[in-house]
């Protein structure tokens, strides 16, 4: 495992020039999730608002028809404008009431979505930790064949080290 000093400074090089190994699909798919996890908060955003908003208009409803009830009694001639508006009200009331479930019944899928992507980005963290290991000895074997052939250009003998390392790598590759 890379010790504190080799993965400060390897946070440090991708900060400047980026990961060494690139997948660039993954990467695209990970730019997807992220504004799709944008677009579920903003949409449990509006469902609060709408549900909040429901039901003030709700009650501004029922304002609305308590102050026509006591302005006209059932015997003046405007009753049956406010019958037909008491009975506007109350089916509009009907379509809130269905619209909240609705809303309620998204709002409970977009908690489920969010567990969704905890889960994920816990597994994209593991991914990402892996994928700075493997740029790590990547970065290391990389070096040490490229000592390997700047030694034999140069004919200058390989330390017992060296040896052994190239035969650790040839171990794990064979």
């Amino acid at each position: 495992m890379p010790n504190l000093w080799t993965k400060t400074t390897q946070k440090i090089a991708e900060a400047f020039n980026g990961p060494r190994t690139r997948d660039v699909e993954f990467e695209s798919k990970m730019e997807d999730m992220k504004s799709m996890e944008k677009a579920i908060a903003n949409l449990k955003s509006l469902i609060q608002n709408f549900s909040t908003n429901s039901v003030a208009i709700k009650n501004i409803c029922k304002g609305v028809y308590g102050c026509i009830n006591s302005i006209y009694d059932k015997h003046c001639p405007y009753s049956d404008i406010a019958n037909d508006i008491f009975e506007t009200h109350i089916e509009i009331e009907k379509i809130y009431e269905n619209m909240n479930t609705s809303m309620h019944n998204l709002f409970s899928r977009t908690t489920e979505w969010n567990q969704m992507f905890q889960s994920a980005k816990a597994l994209l963290q593991q991914r990402e930790e892996k994928r700075k290991d493997y740029d790590h000895y990547d970065e290391k074997l990389a070096k040490l064949y490229k000592a390997k052939l700047e030694k034999s250009k140069k004919n200058v003998a390989e330390s017992h080290k060296d040896i052994e390392l190239l035969e650790r790598v040839n171990f794990i590759n064979n």
